[in-house]
């Protein structure tokens, strides 16, 4: 099993601002330096990411969804999570590219096809042209992977304002006995955060699901679509005290990241802050976990938390003392927060 990797978690790049005529030199320059392994393999495509987050470039957004139809199977992988990362913040960027993006779609491999179908979820009202292409893979034609249905059917939702055809996909699907089924559904269920009583009362009744990812993934749903963090704080917390199980959003493939119940509710705690509270004494066991990611992320946990997770003073002193670097740095700027020496 293959975690995400470090620096994907944690290294935020400084874009080098020297040394070229205009951003757009700058990002025209890095995509060169993408094309060209093992470039693939190192910061550059942070870095690259970083930059289009931060401002419009329709021409550079152009230029990478061209490159999707290059043989290279790395660089297609590397440059569709760019492209999911930017559309979030930068949209208007892919108006000029949205013709392009669907055009490609059905040529690339599953995993990237199924990123790539989110990033036309993401993109909203915008990739309206692509609803005759997502209606087959919602509706499981094409061969498509129980992730492209779930994704399918969530962009469609994403796309429309309101779909009952793909919401119904997504339903159907969150009632499977499959365990897989489930976490799709889940999953695009949160990314939809579609307020519709059916899709409320089927998330609650997973929150009693026999499988910890399925009741993790649906009280995320659940937050999203504006139940109190009370709701699922019970649910957060038992995910924490289970040992980690592992499971994907995205079709199979060998270097894919995976990510557990743990990663799930830490986000969904840090995002629900001092409510989380509760959660105070889970987080504090994990620090004690042989899993340096697993420390990092209790630790940046309790520091959202903020003063009311002192109890968990002491242990993050012992941590500033960790073998982990990360961890060392990220225990000394939480006890700052939490428990300020006086």
């Amino acid at each position: 099993m293959i975690r995400l990797a470090r620096g994907s978690c944690i290294v935020t790049m400084a874009i080098a601002m020297s040394g070229f005529a205009s951003a757009s030199d700058r990002a025209a320059a890095l995509i060169e330096k993408l094309k060209n392994p093992p470039s693939i393999y190192t910061e550059v495509s942070v870095e690259l990411t970083a930059d289009l987050r931060s401002r419009p470039d329709t021409k550079s957004i152009g230029e990478l969804v061209g490159l999707l139809k290059s043989p290279d199977r790395l660089l297609q992988e590397k440059i569709i999570l760019i492209l999911e990362d930017v559309a979030g913040q930068q949209p208007a960027s892919f108006d000029d590219s949205i013709p392009d993006l669907i055009s490609v779609i059905p040529e690339l491999k599953a995993r990237d096809r199924t990123i790539a179908i989110r990033t036309l979820g993401t993109l909203g009202r915008r990739a309206s042209a692509a609803v005759d292409l997502l209606r087959p893979y919602s509706a499981g034609q094409h061969s498509a992977t129980i992730y492209e249905r779930a994704w399918s059917a969530a962009a469609l939702i994403k796309i429309c304002g309101r779909d009952d055809e793909a919401t119904a996909v997504l339903l159907d699907l969150l009632k499977s006995t499959q365990t897989d089924d489930q976490i799709a559904a889940t999953a695009a269920l949160a990314f939809t955060a579609e307020k519709a009583d059916a899709v409320d009362a089927a998330l609650h009744l997973r929150l009693s699901d026999t499988d910890i990812r399925v009741r993790t993934l649906a009280a995320k749903a659940l937050l999203r679509i504006g139940s109190k963090p009370a709701e699922i704080m019970p649910t957060l917390r038992d995910a924490l005290r289970e040992p980690a199980s592992f499971f994907r959003t995205l079709p199979m493939e060998k270097y894919a990241p995976l990510l557990s119940q743990h990663d799930v509710a830490m986000l969904l705690i840090r995002e629900i802050g001092a409510d989380a509270r509760d959660a105070v004494p889970e987080l504090i066991s994990l620090l004690a976990s042989s899993d340096w990611m697993d420390r990092l992320a209790a630790v940046l946990t309790l520091s959202a938390i903020g003063p009311d997770a002192s109890p968990a003073a002491d242990s993050l002193r012992k941590l500033a003392k960790d073998p982990d670097g990360d961890v060392r740095r990220a225990a000394k700027a939480a006890l700052l927060k939490i428990a300020p020496e006086k």
